[in-house]
């Protein structure tokens, strides 16, 4: 769920546990049987369904268990803990292990992962888990994760949303931008019109406080954007921040089959003083 780049995650030898799609064929495991594409190609559908689900407990347990043969120390680090059971399951298979530390990150998608590169450079340069853990939980606050979603089919198909939100977005033309606020998935707005008029408008809003913003990295996130879309939203960005880094990243199934396809997301660093 933490939607980085996989050479990223050798460089800090990162060990991923992975969420799961459950379609009408069946149960697979998100990156390694099923793609983001594959999830967006499926759902052309009306008929399919996908959900995503964390791992069961027993699951969380074996892959610690599994971890902690080669290290002394865990920490896990989960997605908010108000949007998924993750963190939960986690928290008890943890309760089996004298050495595991289950941090709620608050975010999904690129915006956990940025607590994931700050763990994992922490552990490289030789931290201890509290000072690790006390980091985290100072930043935490610090990130910034929101997506503007295409279409609200896919969120009201799996339960985040009712049908009459879906059908007032629908009829009106309105495209939700979500962010994550307490742990919890939100609503920050709506934007109307086009797609490019949308993506402009979501633009604007998340970078507007151009001073409070850290401009080292920057995630574009997305699931199933054309690269020419990606191309014109970089531009636009452009018009408001310069990064040093722009990540162009995929995001999961697990983002994918809840967002559709189109949606996207602009993740970074709010300044630390």
């Amino acid at each position: 769920m933490c939607d980085l780049p996989e050479a990223w995650l050798k460089r800090f030898d990162i060990k991923v546990m992975h969420y799961y799609i459950s379609t009408n064929e069946g149960r697979f495991c998100d990156v390694r049987e099923v793609s983001s594409d594959s999830i967006l190609k499926y759902l052309e559908n009306p008929d399919h369904v996908a959900r995503s689900s964390a791992a069961q407990v027993n699951e969380y347990e074996a892959f610690l268990a599994g971890v902690l043969g080669k290290a002394e120390k865990v920490i896990h680090i989960s997605m908010a803990s108000n949007a998924s059971e993750g963190f939960q399951r986690a928290s008890t298979a943890a309760k089996g292990f004298d050495n595991v530390t289950v941090i709620d990150s608050g975010h999904l998608s690129s915006g956990m992962g940025f607590m994931v590169l700050y763990a994992g450079k922490m552990v490289k340069d030789g931290y201890t888990v509290e000072q690790i853990c006390e980091t985290l939980e100072k930043i935490r606050g610090k990130i910034s994760t929101s997506f503007v979603v295409s279409t609200a089919d896919n969120l009201y198909r799996n339960g985040k949303i009712s049908a009459g939100v879906r059908n007032i977005c629908q009829n009106l033309k309105l495209h939700p931008i979500l962010y994550l606020a307490q742990s919890r998935i939100k609503v920050q707005g709506v934007a109307m019109g086009r797609d490019d008029r949308v993506f402009k408008e979501y633009i604007r809003r998340q970078l507007i406080h151009r001073k409070k913003i850290d401009t080292r990295v920057l995630f574009l996130t997305y699931a199933g954007c054309s690269v020419k879309q990606l191309e014109q939203i970089q531009e636009e960005v452009k018009k408001y921040v310069y990064f040093d880094r722009v990540v162009l990243q995929k995001a999961s199934a697990t983002i994918s089959c809840n967002c559709g396809l189109g949606a996207f997301g602009l993740i970074f660093m709010k300044r630390i003083r």
